[in-house]
């Protein structure tokens, strides 16, 4: 007995409940769940019970999009369901599923002329089947269907219910993609943020109340549980050094009811008293009101950058954040009235009191006005074309708050008309304001950060990153493309593969966590030294879905280096080679940490054992006595001294002097030490013969004196004499007789005046007769006329031509050509 129309009719109203039933019930699961792959496996399920079929696939588009992945099915042979690929291409049955965004409805696959079944069917001896497409064309993520064994010919019910479902799914594989995104960008910044060493802090304006991770606990000297639960600003102001607080309160308060953004630089002291400088950075965040409500910023260690004017440092911890899932509102619209209808949680969500709904118009009306056509549209959009959509918006509650809402809708439709629009709206504000942080946070990061998909080509490049590379080397789409910007490395100069780049070694898995330096050319036309690390980010299969590089500028920081590593060659050099002695550079606990010289070892100390020993593990106590305080004085003090001591049986001139930066700041002491010893024996030599000749210039000088006088009398008898005979017998002598005679006065004249000047320089006192000029032609005149019978005995003659007058002691002049003789 064949059944009545009317029964027929009932059949068909309650298969088609029941299919809504379905979608709807898979909606609300996609809403609660986050196990995308049981969804899959339960939409499947539930396909193919609803339609009474042996079969239901979900197929994953391969990368490449030559071949599709039987990612979840049900009624398959055991070992397919997560192995088995099926081919594309347009004589496929999934290739042209891909192609149309209408259900692909088969009635018999043995008789189909629009392509062929692949092997996955046939082997199944599959007849009948419905395939459609989840996505859409433009962006497809794969095919669902459902086969039968049986010949069958589908409703368009049929084929509605199956494309709903997959609508389901394309929009839960949406928001597990961007979940995702989510997550990878958390990961960013926890590995940027490592990277960076940085501290992370949310002040709460209104609250007064500060939240900061455990880093910037750390370098507060703030309790950790105490930073993190929250304290007033004013418990992090009492660590900044003194002489920066006043201008970090005014940086501060300029952020906040000024500019909105935060930079500023100063010293903390941790609990320990150990002194930092660190780079505070921020952005303050606004109501709509204009008033400030909070400001989220971050610290980073400069301390390293502040001591070599240039460095960017790492001693940050990462950023603690966590995730919550908001509450889930059910909702539904009936096209014809425009009715709507809320499940309790929404009106809960909403912070509506009243137990009636509101119209349509009202509801949208709702919505922020900057969003509100983003809603209308959708929901426009969803009844006219049957289309599911998922949206992002703002909304005013009840009370006034606003909040951000995903709004989803998937469209009932029966004889190609929608009947009816169900949906959810879940609480997002919280995920929104993370990701509003995470972008603040992602670009003023005080290094560069990078990310890459799995084929190499750049997503994101936030702007210190383009401010050290700059140019459009961040356009790239794959690794390939990394060859047209030439990386060399810093310590050979050789060009880098672009397999072996950071980038490509982190997205083949690798975790490059040491440091490596690279020279690269900026767009500028500089040349500039990098540092990067960088780490993989995987999914939950563990593929690399992204990889996350650090770019740091650390040119200025190696060529301090190598001008350092210079100025120490040249000191160690000069050092090496400081004659007869050595010398050491020696820190504030008076340990050495340069030792040098040509004296070094023997007998001083070895270089080996002075670098690095304090002066009082190297020398007895008496030398520490005579040296401490001269070292003392020059590295605290800045005063210059000497003194003298004695080391290994030498004695030593030692001198001690301060060693300062640019800044005028003591950062070390210098010490030179001669060996004085020789010079010291010496000097008692000196002194012993100086003694001996001031002796025997005393005896020479009585001798002197004593012949001097002695001669005196001979010579007045000899001169008295010559003068007697020269009164008495003057008539009786010859003419040359008397010039003879006056020869002989004059000679004793002459002697007699001899030992007056002998005498005279005997006494050590004389100083000589004042210096007056003296006629050189006179004085050659008087000496030829003393020396003429020598000069007539010896035949010779003496010429000269017209002498000058020069100063001198005239009784002594004439002793000068005398001695020539």
């Amino acid at each position: 007995m064949t059944s009545s129309p009317r029964a027929d009719v009932d059949s068909d109203v309650h298969t088609r409940i029941r299919q809504q039933e379905v979608v709807a019930e898979l909606g609300q699961q996609a809403l609660e769940i986050d196990d995308l792959d049981q969804l899959m496996h339960d939409a499947a399920v539930a396909v193919a019970e609803t339609l009474n079929n042996e079969y239901a696939k979900i197929l994953e588009l391969l990368p490449g999009g030559d071949e599709v992945f039987l990612r979840e099915g049900v009624g398959w042979h055991d070992g397919l369901v997560g192995n088995a690929t099926v081919p594309t291409d347009l004589d496929s049955q999934a290739g042209y599923t891909l192609l149309s965004e209408e259900p692909i409805i088969v009635d018999n696959l043995r008789t189909e002329k629009r392509f062929s079944g692949p092997d996955l069917l046939r082997e199944h001896d599959v007849i009948s089947g419905i395939s459609v497409i989840i996505g859409s064309i433009e962006e497809p993520w794969g095919v669902l269907g459902t086969h039968t064994t049986k010949k069958r010919e589908f409703t368009e019910h049929d084929a509605t219910f199956v494309k709903n479902v997959a609508n389901v799914l394309a929009a839960a594989i949406d928001r597990a993609k961007k979940e995702q995104q989510l997550h990878e960008q958390q990961i960013q910044l926890d590995l940027a943020t490592e990277a960076a060493s940085i501290g992370l802090w949310t002040w709460d304006i209104q609250e007064d109340v500060v939240t900061a991770d455990e880093y910037l606990a750390e370098s507060y000297g703030v309790d950790s549980e105490t930073a993190a639960a929250g304290a007033p600003m004013e418990d992090f102001y009492e660590p900044i050094h003194e002489d920066d607080t006043v201008r970090t309160r005014k940086q501060l308060t300029r952020a906040v009811e000024e500019t909105g953004e935060l930079k500023v630089e100063y010293r903390v002291r941790d609990a320990a008293g150990d002194v930092k400088w660190v780079e505070a950075r921020g952005e303050t965040e606004y109501d709509d009101d204009g008033e400030p409500v909070q400001l989220n910023g971050a610290i980073t260690d400069i301390t390293e950058r502040k001591r070599h004017e240039r460095e960017l440092k790492r001693a940050l911890d990462l950023l603690e954040k966590t995730e919550h899932i908001a509450d889930v509102g059910g909702w539904e619209i009936d096209p014809d009235t425009q009715d709507v209808f809320w499940s309790d949680n929404l009106f809960e969500l909403l912070g509506v009191t009243s137990d009636e709904e509101p119209p349509l118009d009202e509801a949208l009306n709702q919505y922020h006005e900057e969003d509100r056509p983003i809603v209308t549209d959708a929901v426009e959009e969803a009844l006219d074309s049957g289309d599911p959509f998922d949206v992002e918006a703002r909304i005013r509650t009840a009370d006034g708050e606003v909040r951000w809402l995903r709004l989803q809708g998937v469209p009932e439709i029966v004889d190609e008309k929608v009947v009816s629009l169900r949906g959810a709206a879940q609480d997002i504000t919280e995920r929104k304001e993370r990701e509003r942080e995470l972008e603040t946070l992602f670009e003023v990061l005080p290094v560069g950060v990078v990310v890459a998909d799995e084929d190499g080509r750049i997503l994101q490049a936030n702007e210190t990153a383009h401010a050290i590379w700059g140019g459009d080397v961040f356009n790239v789409h794959s690794v390939e493309e990394y060859k047209r910007y030439p990386v060399q490395w810093a310590d050979s100069g050789e060009t880098v593969p672009p397999e072996e780049m950071t980038l490509a070694r982190v997205l083949d898995g690798e975790e490059v966590t040491e440091p490596e330096i690279f020279e690269i050319e900026a767009a500028d036309g500089e040349r500039r030294i990098v540092r990067t690390e960088g780490m993989p980010i995987r999914d939950a299969r563990g593929k690399v879905t992204r990889g996350v590089v650090t770019l740091t500028d650390i040119t200025e920081r190696k060529e301090a280096q190598r001008q350092l590593a210079e100025s120490e060659r040249l000191y160690r050099t000069l050092a090496e080679h400081f004659p007869n002695g050595v010398v050491g550079v020696y820190d504030s606990d008076l340990r050495y940490s340069l030792a040098a010289g040509e004296l070094i070892g023997d007998p001083a100390p070895s270089t080996e054992e002075a670098e690095g020993s304090r002066m009082r593990d190297i020398y007895p106590d008496e030398v520490v006595e005579d040296l401490e305080p001269l070292f003392r004085a020059a590295i605290e003090d800045g005063e210059i001294g000497s003194t003298r001591t004695t080391v290994v049986g030498r004695r030593w001139q030692v001198w001690a002097t301060p060693l300062q930066d640019a800044d005028g700041e003591i950062f070390a002491g210098l010490s030179f030490a001669q060996d004085i010893t020789e010079q010291i024996k010496r000097e008692e030599k000196l002194t012993e013969l100086v003694e001996k000749l001031e002796e025997s210039n005393k005896r020479l000088e009585q001798f002197a004196y004593a012949a001097s006088h002695d001669l005196q009398e001979p010579l007045r008898m000899v001169s008295s004499y010559l003068r007697l005979l020269e009164s008495r017998y003057s008539d009786d002598l010859d003419n040359e007789a008397e010039e003879f005679l006056e020869f002989a006065v004059n000679g004793a004249d002459r002697m007699r005046e001899m030992i007056d000047g002998l005498l005279e320089y005997s006494r050590v006192d004389t100083q000589g007769n004042p210096l007056e000029p003296v006629d050189l032609d006179r004085l050659v005149a008087e000496v030829q006329e003393d020396l003429q019978m020598q000069l007539a005995e010896s035949g010779a003659q003496i010429t000269t031509e017209d002498l000058p007058h020069v100063e001198g002691d005239d009784s002594q002049a004439p002793d000068i050509p005398k001695s020539l003789q």
